[in-house]
């Protein structure tokens, strides 16, 4: 448990406040792209970066970035045992 609390609290304290449209734009020149966000709250992947890249996609800043909501997810880690070692 002590893996995940200290993993979660790396990623949030990482996490970007507004989303990066240069890597979007690169990312959309090359390949289609999904990205699946998931129900509330989610601190990693936040409803704010979905409706950012929305705008961006609207204002043709960005393309082949196709975004989905599903409220029925949950946002979790899955960690298998031979993945981390016993504390």
């Amino acid at each position: 448990i002590r893996n995940h609390l200290i993993l979660g609290f790396e990623e949030i304290r990482e996490l970007p406040e507004l989303t990066n449209d240069v890597a979007f734009r690169l990312i959309g020149k090359t390949c289609p792209t999904s990205i699946l966000f998931c129900g509330c709250p989610d601190q990693w992947a936040p409803l704010s970066h979905m409706e950012e890249l929305k705008e961006l996609k609207s204002k043709a800043q960005i393309s082949n970035i196709h975004c989905v909501y599903m409220e029925s997810l949950t946002h979790d880690f899955v960690v298998h045992p031979q993945m981390i070692e016993p504390v």
